[in-house]
């Protein structure tokens, strides 16, 4: 099984301009603090693997549409799972440590995904292995 959950973000109707609630300290997902940033994926490009054993992430879609992959091993082969960010469905992942992830830039002009992580980026705790390296047909 591969640790990660959809949430919808809640929307807030107003003529004026709708708000979307990202996280709160209440939410299920919040696990502390650490640090929040983007990361732009241009059109058909993929980054990845990578796997934090220790961080937990809050990804939200902030402009375009990302395809993330989670792939974790069982019996010396991989099990997949997609998973699909766009504006139209509202959602964002929250996604466990000890899981690889790769994602890819879906929509034609470049894409921005922001990360609300538990804890600060520590490269000590973070794997990276080459997109190859994992046998998935992007």
């Amino acid at each position: 099984m591969i640790n990660y959950k959809l949430y919808k973000s809640d929307k807030i109707i107003n003529p004026k301009g709708n708000l979307t609630k990202l996280i709160s300290i209440s939410d299920k997902n919040y696990k502390g603090f650490g640090e929040l940033y983007f990361s732009d994926i241009k059109h058909n490009q993929i980054k990845g693997w990578k796997k934090h054993k220790k961080m937990n992430m809050n990804i939200f879609l902030i402009e375009g549409k990302i395809k993330i992959v989670l792939a974790k091993i069982k019996n010396k082969n991989y099990i997949f799972k997609e998973i699909l960010l766009t504006k139209k469905n509202q959602n964002h992942l929250f996604l466990k440590n000890n899981v690889y992830f790769a994602f890819q830039g879906v929509s034609k002009k470049t894409s921005r995904l922001m990360n609300f992580s538990n804890i600060i980026h520590d490269p000590k705790e973070t794997s990276n292995i080459d997109i190859s390296e994992i046998k998935y047909k992007w």
